[in-house]
């Protein structure tokens, strides 16, 4: 099909949901003297009614207007271009975060909600539906929490809490739609949406399609441990060394599937709302490792990095992962008097998940192929007795069942693999492409159905004059788990003229992935494990001349859950392959100053955030880990020991200063800009000394030499630096243009960097330039 074709098809597209949307008007009333929706406003970070400037927790806000002007190819762009000490990584399943030193190969560590109900996917990856869709138009806000946030939002808040705010009842009444297309990745998309107001209710439709081919020829350099050298560049042909073959492409979309956002919300009888929405994305993935090289079949040394040709004799993006997910959320926000509201939450929720490491796309090469369906219910009590004293009560109860993926009408294509515990039934195709599964790592069950309930609240008190003081408390029990408390001790003092000081102490939690607790109740008399971290923060605050500034010192202790590489003593303690891993230290500190005029045409902000492994030592019984290399006997599934090297974290950069600006030149005319700089990857310069010094003497001396040249030749987990920029002219009243680029100058190589465990890659990511407009009928 040729690309002028594709944009055919796609402006039909476009055309027909506009065409839907606008017959809907005629079933609209006219606007009258509309009884508005009562929205009970809640303060992200905590339960109690408050200032948000008094919240005991850091956040970055991002507007609406930032979303539009800034050039991202989805959210994990832009939270890295504004949330301080925010970066991400790719891995197997998707990219994964990191905040303050904490990043793993799974993003459970986060919390991701929109409008304020947690999506993230329990059984395995955390957080990921919403994070790769490359529409951002529906968003209407993001909030994130830098830090820990159990006490307020539940279990796996560890890291951080990404909340997601879709536009909704405040849009005026009317249709918009829009387009966007991006050079490099040949991604192309449109979106449309329509209101309706009428006297007692308000309606929004919203639909996006996004098509995404991907950045071919991609310049990648992959590197692994001594026993699997890799040494392999991507060449200017685009085909692979060994096999010259396609390499694969980066960003594309996941088995060619297009991502879509369907988005519908409805308001009525002052106090209700209901919203419905689905999300689907996913990309092939450029993984970690090559296999062993020393193996005379070039196939095995470099099958993670070409394309996969199938029986058709195409050649195709593989591996790949997509998921998608759907939910229906009834909310009622009920005011008794000013002081006293009650907001409660009815939802269901499913996400279907699937993923392919092999060379076709039949059932019997799935890793992951299930579904993940949530019922939740949440109720919150506020209460104020007086303006100095605040209260908040609530409880949650939610209902987990793990079944077949979404259309899969056969049980024993159930699949969900979690390194080598495999659960699926005794008859899964997928268990019959591997016979290196024995039946001791087996968990033979087609479905599960787990259930967890929560109890929490919260006061605030105004001790003394300008002094206040949080108490919260978050008590959590699962089926399988015993019962946690997550607790937070916050004391606000406001010094008026000389700013805000804020002091938090919190212990947060996070309960084991839903496939753990799968496999702990399918062994039995194995007491699951849980993460915990333990977390200290000053934070201080002022504003003054239309400059803000904040300053956040932060120390962390945290048990974490992580790869298992020892094994264990029975079969069941042998794949329980995230247990206790290792206690990890971090401390640093944030700074941000931002500038804003009176009018705002003019918003500037510049931060800096330093933050350092202080140590990290194994847990009792583990030989390895990937969380930091500073262990003298972390021997990383090899049998060569070596010395402890550094006291810093793996695929972390312990420096990263961020600037952006943001200037209305004329009512018609915006410019945007921001440069980013990150250095210090001093854990990953530590693991490659680690195996540069584990080959000396052996047969791959040489080839790990030639490796760890090569990566320094090129500058990997060196610094960083990017500059993006966009300009967004107003055309008419109703249409707005704006032209954007990625990576418009390279000082650097701009490496986006895999997630490394075994080995890694690095990609270079291109410089692009990017066109979206929108129109307003």
């Amino acid at each position: 099909m040729t690309s002028a074709l594709k944009n055919a098809r796609l402006l039909a597209i476009l055309l027909i949901i506009i065409v839907i949307f606008k017959s809907g008007a005629l079933l609209a009333e006219e606007p009258s003297e509309m009884l508005l929706f009562q929205e009970i406003p809640m303060v992200i970070g905590a339960l109690v009614e408050t200032e948000t400037d008094m919240n005991p927790v850091s956040i970055t806000v991002i507007d609406e207007e930032m979303i539009r002007i800034t050039p991202a190819r989805n959210l994990y762009d832009l939270l890295e271009v504004y949330v301080p000490g925010f970066h991400y990584m790719t891995h197997f399943d998707a990219s994964h975060m990191g905040l303050r030193g904490l990043i793993v190969d799974r993003d459970y560590s986060f919390l991701l909600l929109v409008n304020g109900r947690c999506v993230n996917q329990r059984s395995h990856n955390g957080a990921t539906t919403e994070l790769e869709n490359w529409d951002l138009n529906d968003i209407e806000l993001v909030e994130v929490i830098r830090g820990p946030g159990s006490v307020t939002y539940g279990p796996g808040a560890v890291a951080g809490v990404i909340n997601i705010t879709t536009k909704g009842q405040a849009e005026p009444q009317g249709s918009s739609a829009g387009f966007q297309y991006v050079s490099g990745y040949h991604s192309q998309g449109a979106y449309a949406s329509h209101s309706l107001i009428g006297s007692n209710y308000t309606i929004l439709f919203y639909g996006s399609l996004t098509k995404t081919g991907g950045f071919t020829n991609p310049n990648i350099y992959a590197f692994a441990p001594p026993s699997r050298e890799a040494g392999y560049v991507g060449t200017e042909d685009g085909t692979n060394v060994s096999m010259q073959t396609p390499i694969l492409d980066f960003y594309p979309d996941s088995r060619d599937k297009p991502q879509m956002k369907l988005y519908g919300q409805m308001t009525f009888l002052r106090e209700w709302k209901l919203w419905t929405r689905y999300v689907n994305s996913g990309t092939s993935r450029i993984v970690c490792w090559t296999d062993d090289p020393l193996n005379p079949d070039p196939e095995l040394q470099t099958r993670w990095f070409q394309k996969r040709l199938t029986e058709n004799g195409k050649w195709e993006n593989n591996p790949s992962t997509g998921v998608q997910q759907a939910e229906i959320t009834l909310e009622n926000n009920h005011i008794f008097a000013h002081n006293l509201d009650l907001k409660t939450t009815l939802s269901a929720l499913s996400t279907d998940q699937e993923r392919i490491d092999d060379k076709t796309y039949g059932k019997g090469n799935y890793v992951e192929n299930y579904a993940e369906s949530n019922l939740l219910f949440k109720s919150l009590l506020r209460f104020s007795p007086t303006d100095k004293l605040k209260t908040a009560v609530g409880c949650e109860f939610s209902y987990d069942h793990l079944g077949m993926g979404w259309g899969d009408t056969d049980k024993d294509a159930f699949i969900m693999d979690d390194g080598v515990l495999f659960v699926s039934g005794p008859n899964s195709p997928a268990l019959q492409a591997r016979p290196w599964i024995g039946p001791d790592q087996q968990v033979y069950r087609t479905a599960y159905n787990m259930y967890n309930y929560a109890l929490l609240g919260e006061i605030s008190s105004m001790v003394f004059h300008r002094c206040n003081v949080l108490l919260s408390g978050r008590l959590d029990k699962h089926q399988f788990s015993k019962m946690v408390l997550s607790p937070r001790l916050a004391v606000i003092y406001n010094a008026e003229n000389l700013g805000l000081f804020k002091l938090s102490l919190q212990r947060s939690i996070r309960e084991n992935t839903l496939i753990q607790l799968a496999a702990t109740d399918y062994f039995g008399n194995m007491e699951p494990e849980q993460e915990m971290f333990n977390g200290a923060e000053l934070m201080y605050g002022r504003s003054f001349n239309n400059f803000t500034t904040d300053v956040s010192l932060f120390y962390s202790a945290a048990d974490l859950l992580g790869w298992n590489a020892s094994g264990g003593e029975t079969d069941a303690e042998q794949f329980r392959t995230t247990s206790k891993a290792g206690n990890l230290k971090v401390g640093g500190v944030e700074m941000a100053v931002e500038y804003a005029t009176d009018k705002g045409d003019l918003r500037i902000g510049i931060n800096h955030v330093y933050c350092k492994q202080l140590d990290f030592s194994l847990a009792e019984g583990e030989l390895g880990s990937y969380i930091s290399r500073s262990e003298s006997h972390d021997t990383d599934y090899e049998s060569v020991s070596r010395e402890g090297y550094g006291n810093d974290r793996m695929n972390w950069a312990n420096n990263m200063t961020k600037f952006h600006s943001i200037a209305r030149i004329t009512d018609r005319l915006m410019v945007y800009n921001s440069i980013r700089a990150t250095w210090g990857y001093e854990g990953n310069q530590n693991w490659m000394t680690m195996y540069e010094k584990g080959a000396q003497g052996k047969a791959v001396e040489s080839l790990v030499e030639e490796n760890i040249e090569h990566m320094r030749k090129n500058d990997i987990f060196e610094a960083d630096v990017r500059f993006d920029m966009s300009v967004s002219y107003k055309l008419s009243s109703p249409l707005s243009v704006t032209i954007f680029g990625q990576n418009i100058i390279k000082p650097t190589k701009n490496w986006r960097y895999i997630y490394i465990q075994e080995g890694g890659a690095a990609i270079e990511e291109p410089t692009v330039i990017g066109l979206r407009a929108g129109y307003r009928f």
